[in-house]
Parts: C-alpha cells; structure tokens; sequence
C-alpha cells in the first residue's frame, strides 16, 4: 500500500505552519533532558544491549531477554522495532496467531533515503537562502532520485556551529539496496565504498 499524499501534506503542514523548531544549540539536548528525566524517576538507561526477546506471559508482554541472557521483568514493553522485526522475531511465532503474522508480513519497506551532514564556509550560502528548501527535479513524485530535502538550522540559530560555518542536511531518496543494521554487510569495507560513492554523486 501507498501513503495517501493528503497525508504528506498534512505532514509538512504540521512541520511548518507557524515556522519550524529546533532544539537550541543541539537535537542532542532533547535526548539528554529525556534521559535525565528518566533516571530521575528512578528509570536506568542501557546503552548497547540488544534485546533479544520480548517476554509473552498469557498474552501480555511482561518484560525482555538481552542477548546475553539477562532477563529485565516489567509491567510493560515499548518498542520501535520495524513491524517485520517484532512479529516472528522480537515476539515469537508461538505467540502470534496466523491472521496477524501475515498482516504484519504484507507491508513491503519503502525505497531508501541517503542523508548527508555537511559543515559549510557560510559565504557559500545564499542571504536569502532558507532554512528549509525542498529542490523538487523530477515532479513525478517526491522518491524520484534528483529530488533534495535541505534544512539549514544555523541560519535560525548560529550557535549550532562555529562563526563563518553553516551545519546543512541534505536527504535524497535512493533506490539502491542497502543491509540492515543486523546485516554482516553492514559497516563493511564495500558498504562504506558505496555510501561514498552514493554521498559524492548526491553532492555533485
């Protein structure tokens, strides 16, 4: 299935009527403060620990197995695993029934975005230039490769980089197949080869 465009419309209207926010200084403050938050509640945070298994008690998700075998028990679960990550995989087959295992196996992932994070001498960049543009190249639809996305956040803020310097991010679709995190192939000398390569031509 598709996204309705309604629905993407409705995204960069939330996004930006009323002009767009950013953290100040860094998105990191958010994380910190939620972390801080946490920990204050008495919350502990678990850095690199792959979970493994979410633990089903009679239909209900009562904790997590790491991969090292520590078992965390609690009175609930959140995850933001990928829907084909969870169902068969994070939550055993055994706890699914048929029905819902092959809803969750329908969804086909959407293409790949490429992102790159570029630190500019700011005299390269336009005065009137915003700090968000879309460059729209091919008006077919927003995934053909050519179409940019670039936010700018130094202009409304300068304090996120050094004097004379702008911080610019730039995300372009991509249709090349590229490994999971969970993949061999991931971080490979071949995978960092091509995401130069894709990263050089997105720059040309």
């Amino acid at each position: 299935a598709e996204t309705p465009a309604i629905i993407t419309a409705m995204m960069f209207i939330d996004n930006h009527v009323g002009g767009s926010c950013y953290a100040a200084d860094t998105p990191q403050m958010l994380a910190n403060l939620l972390e801080r938050s946490i920990e204050r509640h008495g919350g502990q945070m678990l850095y690199r620990n792959r979970v493994d298994e979410i633990l089903i008690d009679a239909g209900v998700a009562r904790g997590v197995r790491l991969a090292d075998d520590t078992v965390i028990r609690a009175g609930a679960v959140v995850s933001n695993a990928t829907v084909w990550n969870l169902y068969g995989g994070l939550v055993r087959p055994e706890h699914i029934d048929a029905e819902r295992m092959e809803w969750a196996h329908h969804f086909e992932p959407t293409f790949s975005f490429l992102v790159a994070y570029l630190g500019l001498d700011a005299s390269v960049i336009p005065e009137d230039f915003g700090h968000v543009e879309m460059i729209v190249l091919d008006a077919t639809g927003f995934e053909g490769e050519g179409n940019f996305n670039i936010e700018l956040p130094s202009v409304e803020d300068p304090a996120r980089c050094p004097p004379g310097t702008h911080a610019m991010t730039v995300v372009s679709p991509n249709r090349r197949s590229w490994p999971s995190p969970s993949d061999p192939a991931y971080g490979s000398e071949d995978y960092e080869r091509l995401k130069a390569e894709e990263t050089e031509e997105l720059l040309q």
